[in-house]
């Protein structure tokens, strides 16, 4: 039977989900001792998690690492990452959640939020100036990728005029 272990916190509604799937032994690394999590890594058939390059160079059947994030770089730029193994990303699970994050905390200052809520605290109410709109503005994104391509919606939603650019076409 294939062995996974999960290093990332997960709810116990989502380590049950996981074992009744069935298909494979599930362990869960925050259950385990240092040294049973290193015993773990080295029979482990998957991974989901990051864990350090020196942890899976004892790993003996190691064939995928699930990330979750977008990026390899913890693994790709550095030596030392066995080639055999798989690396998947976690890429395009976030867009929208990242996308509305930015787009709040950019709404946000537009409106001065931040002093107003300062001011609140201190129960003053001063106009802070002058306010900005999203509407009519030019945005221009870096990276339009998942993450632009959804905060790109947000803007042009509120009429903005967006351009968005990335490394490749």
């Amino acid at each position: 039977m294939k062995e996974v272990l999960v290093l990332v916190p997960c709810r116990d509604r989502h380590r049950q989900m996981l074992r009744q799937a069935g298909a494979c032994r599930i362990m869960f690394g925050e259950d385990l001792s240092p040294e049973q999590r290193a015993q773990a890594i080295a029979h482990a058939d998957a991974i989901v998690g990051e864990p350090e390059i020196a942890e899976i160079q004892t790993a003996e059947k190691l064939a995928w690492i699930q990330m979750t994030w977008a990026g390899t770089d913890k693994y790709t730029c550095t030596s030392g990452f066995p080639q055999e193994i798989a690396l998947k990303t976690a890429s395009g699970a976030f867009g929208a959640v990242i996308a509305e994050y930015v787009f709040g905390g950019i709404l946000s200052l537009y409106r001065r939020l931040p002093s107003y809520r300062e001011q609140q605290k201190r129960h003053i109410w001063r106009d802070c100036g002058s306010e900005r709109t999203i509407e009519g503005s030019r945005v221009l994104i870096l990276g339009a990728g998942d993450i632009g391509e959804h905060l790109a919606g947000r803007f042009q939603a509120f009429g903005a005029h967006v351009t968005g650019i990335r490394r490749t076409a």
